[in-house]
């Protein structure tokens, strides 16, 4: 340009030829086109940020069926891209939640609002996982819903520690409020097996002048074994 600055245009050119065929001149045209490819370049960022990104990002059509996942969604749930696009979400539903959860998510988004939440969802190889998930409805100029954009990530680990540290704080609490030495057994089960998310469970002592194992208390299949 005149100022200095760069531009992207796109030209074309053509020979000019008298009724003779002798070449006269070269006529030519030359298209501005310095937004279209601003708008590429920002297409070709937003595209490697969505790809790089460490939370899992899914987008869908306005049925549900996959269209795209990224890197970080293969890495976390262990279906590859083609093994998920073409289905749905389903394939990660793990039987944790009822009815009355999913009709509150889809009422949700087809009303065009965010649902935001934690689910438990199911891994290609069975495991469980606890995701905070967003799904956001994309409108088309009318305003009606065309897809849903899912960002998601795995906060197994965190709401674990946050278990862990609940539990750890009841057993303190327990002990400190237990009246004699049973009730505080019965309280130091009771807690570590919430904790650990178990039923059958037995409390062992070590006198550790003896080396002697001491059964407290049992719970569960336990009971009446030891």
């Amino acid at each position: 340009r005149r100022d200095g600055s760069l531009v992207w245009v796109l030209a074309s050119a053509s020979q000019v030829r008298d009724p003779a065929g002798r070449l006269v001149g070269i006529q030519g045209m030359l298209l501005d086109i310095s937004e279209r490819k601003q708008a590429e370049e920002t297409l070709v960022r937003l595209s490697a940020a969505v790809e790089q990104s460490a939370d899992y990002v899914m987008i869908t059509d306005a049925n549900g069926v996959i269209l795209y996942v990224n890197e970080a969604f293969v890495n976390l749930t262990g279906y590859s891209r083609d093994e998920a696009m073409g289905h749905t979400p389903r394939i990660l539903k793990s039987g944790k939640h009822d009815l009355a959860f999913f009709e509150n998510l889809w009422g949700t988004i087809l009303s065009g609002n965010v649902f935001r939440g934690i689910l438990t969802d199911r891994k290609k190889d069975g495991s469980l996982y606890y995701e905070e998930k967003t799904i956001s409805p994309i409108h088309d100029a009318q305003g009606k819903i065309t897809h849903f954009v899912s960002t998601a990530r795995d906060v197994t680990g965190r709401l674990q520690r946050e278990r862990e540290m609940e539990s750890l704080v009841k057993v303190a609490d327990a002990l400190r409020k237990a009246p004699n030495r049973e009730h505080l057994m019965s309280a130091l089960l009771d807690e570590v097996a919430a904790l650990l998310g178990v039923q059958d469970t037995v409390l062992v002592m070590v006198n550790s002048g003896r080396a002697e194992k001491v059964v407290e208390m049992a719970r569960g299949a336990w009971l009446g074994i030891v």
